[in-house]
């Protein structure tokens, strides 16, 4: 049952993992962060201890490349845990089937 539950979240990421990169490839701020920039600011961030430095148009790129993965990848996640969801409850329910039984046929 806890797999059912892991794969029905699976397919909600992947779907607002779609959404979200929608919204992002729509957008036509550039954020940095939260903060919208504009065309003389320059965009600095620190990762892992390592910080680089994004001029407008830079964060412009790497905004839309976000959302573009974004709508790419989630229909991808969205469709395999749906895949392996459907599996998973075919499975399940063939082995509930009493041995022996007819298949229902309307």
């Amino acid at each position: 049952m806890l797999q059912i539950y892991r794969l029905v979240i699976g397919v909600i990421a992947g779907l607002g993992m779609l959404v979200f990169g929608a919204l992002a490839v729509a957008d036509s701020d550039v954020k940095c962060g939260s903060e919208v920039m504009s065309r003389d600011d320059t965009c600095v961030t620190t990762r892992k201890g390592v910080t680089r430095e994004r001029s407008y148009d830079d964060q412009l790129a790497s905004n839309r490349r976000v959302g573009v993965i974004s709508i790419v990848g989630g229909p991808i996640a969205a469709g395999f845990c749906g895949f392996l969801l459907l599996r998973t409850l075919r499975k399940r329910r063939a082995s509930q089937e009493p041995a022996g039984a007819a298949p229902y046929q309307a």
